[in-house]
């Protein structure tokens, strides 16, 4: 787990409305209610966004629109944590996560862990 990773861990230990605290962010299935899962899982192209997941996002920094990519985790109702790099995370709303997408060996060394199957790494 990168430091990015554990602030939101952090967060939502602080902030959550139950007293169960979470060790890592592939807990946090268990707290996706059913609304959730059926509504606020939803990618701006209609496919299903799941926890751990890289994704392209849609952004706008200080009034230009850029498009990056990061890890997906669940926060509340419609918004999402999107882990950027070791340090970096934002969260946003479902509709602005575009589409799924494999990131290279390379690229996931930005985030301080190498966790794609053998196979799939370059």
């Amino acid at each position: 787990m990168n430091k990015a990773e554990k602030l939101i861990v952090e967060h939502f230990n602080k902030c959550s409305f139950t007293r169960n605290n979470i060790v890592n962010l592939k807990y946090l299935d268990s707290y996706m209610t059913e609304n959730d899962q059926v509504n606020n899982s939803n990618s701006r192209y209609g496919d299903k966004i799941c926890n751990g997941t890289y994704r392209r996002i849609f952004v706008r920094i200080r009034g230009e629109s850029k498009i990056l990519w990061g890890r997906c985790y669940h926060n509340i109702n419609n918004m999402w944590w999107i882990v950027l790099g070791k340090t970096k995370f934002t969260n946003i709303a479902n509709f602005d996560i575009l589409e799924e997408l494999l990131p290279t060996t390379k690229e996931l060394s930005k985030f301080g862990y190498s966790d794609l199957p053998k196979e799939k790494r370059e």
